[in-house]
């Protein structure tokens, strides 16, 4: 088991959290599977099963992976097991308050902050 902030992950979480922070990164650069293979010269059929989680990297692959996502190594283990969730739902409301008129986004707001009084 291993410990990210709180909560205790098993293996199998940590893996697939570390795949899809892989994958988020992967993208962010613009690369597809065979593209982020290339970079690192490695079998292109390395990196789904990392991303998937059903894989983990060996330390070479690593430190390839940081290198072809022009980032420090450390950052591969940047995330929190509920974040990407929440990052989406942030998301979804801020695509979703764009579409809308500066009075509505100000009354969804105060309605947000008003239900907030009710559920913690």
């Amino acid at each position: 088991m291993e410990v990210v902030g709180k909560a205790t992950l098993s293996k199998a979480t940590l893996q697939k959290h570390l795949g899809e922070r892989i994958k988020e990164l992967r993208k962010k650069k613009g690369l597809t599977q065979e593209g982020l293979a290339e970079e690192m010269n490695v079998h292109p059929s390395l990196i789904g099963p990392i991303e998937s989680g059903h894989k983990f990297p060996r330390a070479l692959t690593f430190a390839k992976l940081a290198q072809a996502l022009n980032v420090p190594l450390y950052q591969l283990w940047m995330f929190e097991p509920d974040v990407p969730v929440k990052q989406k739902t942030i998301q979804e409301l801020l695509d979703f308050l764009k579409t809308r008129p500066e009075k509505d986004a100000a009354f969804l707001l105060s309605v947000g902050h008003e239900a907030s009084k009710h559920y913690h």
